[in-house]
């Protein structure tokens, strides 16, 4: 981006220039009649041409940036992944260390009379049970759920990053995807140790429910006063968290996968500004609009160099879009006739040409009415019969 803010920084110092020059200096001008009219009649173009301009060559920077073989920003992403989430390195530690909850004591105290308190605490020991198998098998289903996830992660990339333009997009992606895929290996170890910390909590309180059953039963025939509150509103052991704790398909869902940048984020300031350029990723857009800039551009320059002080806007604008398509024209319809292939002009050279055929319009079209008039001149006198 150097070049980027030495050329706005150049521009910017011409265009204060001129700004001021207009204001305060018009020759042959009387400054309190016409100063303002003539102020913005060439400042007001020349900040639309500066704008254009700088669009066009922020633009061109950004999609002039490509990678020779277009595989290899895909290669990079794909090494990155494997390297983070190698199957055949086995899952994590971190998972492995989560993925057992402590083993207790849960057996079901013989003698419990009551069968819908017998069926109560076999459903809790069952979903236990159940939740403690889904968290054992969190390893060992690590390296086909990382394969899916890559691939996910691939097919995304594909279909986001093939065929744009714009190099540090692209890298940018790739960085972004691979963080991603690294919080997801992370957020797959925390919902590890979530579910593990949730199936501990309910073991522990269905622990302490069988002690306080035995206590009761060990009272004899009359000890159902004595059991338990069971099945009520606010029963710990129904309003247990593992359902959703060890719900590990929604933990790992694909939802916060990052899209590609829609602008490239190191042009800091200027990204807002030169967005909506930015965004079409189109090459011929961009030479249009810094064509349209440059040749602007070269007509207030024009003025100055005639010291034209009645120029008006609309003269301006005339002379400048002319230039703009005259060249854009003369570049499209060149390359078509004479160069072999998808040739692509160098943008630069263009607008120079632009920014030189708008400061010189007026002396080409002079030039080419004079020689007009004297050959058709020469013409007229050799039909015209003696008298």
């Amino acid at each position: 981006m150097t070049l980027i803010n030495a050329v706005i920084g150049g521009i910017v110092g011409f265009i204060l220039g001129i700004a001021i020059s207009t204001a305060f200096n018009f020759r042959s001008v009387d400054r309190t009649r016409l100063g303002w009219r003539n102020w913005f009649t060439v400042t007001l173009p020349l900040a639309f041409a500066f704008y254009l301009m700088i669009s066009a060559i922020v633009a061109t920077q950004v999609f002039d940036k490509t990678y020779t073989d277009p595989g290899v920003p895909r290669k990079r992403l794909e090494t990155n992944l494997n390297e983070l989430g190698d199957p055949s390195g086995g899952p994590p530690s971190s998972l492995r260390q989560f993925s057992r909850a402590d083993d207790m004591d849960l057996a079901i105290p013989n003698g419990i009379t009551d069968r819908q308190l017998a069926a109560y605490m076999s459903r809790i020991s069952n979903q236990i049970l159940n939740f403690k198998n889904i968290l054992k098998d969190q390893p060992d289903s690590f390296g086909q759920r990382v394969k899916d996830e890559i691939k996910f992660i691939l097919e995304r990339y594909d279909f986001q990053d093939t065929g744009h333009l714009g190099i540090n997009q692209t890298d940018n992606h790739v960085d972004q995807l691979v963080d991603f895929f690294g919080t997801w290996l992370a957020r797959w170890t925390a919902a590890a140790k979530s579910c593990r910390d949730s199936i501990n909590a309910q073991q522990s309180n269905f622990a302490t429910f069988i002690e306080n059953v035995d206590s009761a039963l060990a009272k004899g025939p009359n000890s159902a006063p004595d059991l338990p509150q069971w099945g009520g509103g606010g029963d710990p052991l129904l309003a247990s968290t593992m359902s959703h704790d060890c719900d590990f398909d929604t933990a790992l869902s694909n939802a916060d996968s990052p899209p590609r940048p829609a602008v490239d984020t190191s042009l800091g300031v200027f990204a807002p500004l030169f967005g909506w350029l930015l965004r079409t990723e189109s090459r011929d857009l961009t030479l249009i609009v810094g064509l349209l800039g440059f040749g602007l551009f070269g007509a207030i320059s024009s003025s100055f160099i005639r010291q034209e002080s009645e120029s008006t806007t609309r003269n301006i604008f005339v002379r400048g879009i002319w230039a703009a398509i005259l060249v854009y024209l003369a570049v499209v319809g060149g390359l078509a006739v004479f160069a072999q292939g998808s040739a692509v002009p160098n943008p630069y050279a263009i607008y120079f040409t632009c920014f030189v055929a708008a400061v010189f319009s007026e002396d080409v079209w002079s030039w080419a009415k004079s020689r007009q008039q004297e050959m058709f001149g020469a013409s007229d006198l050799k039909k015209t019969p003696p008298s």
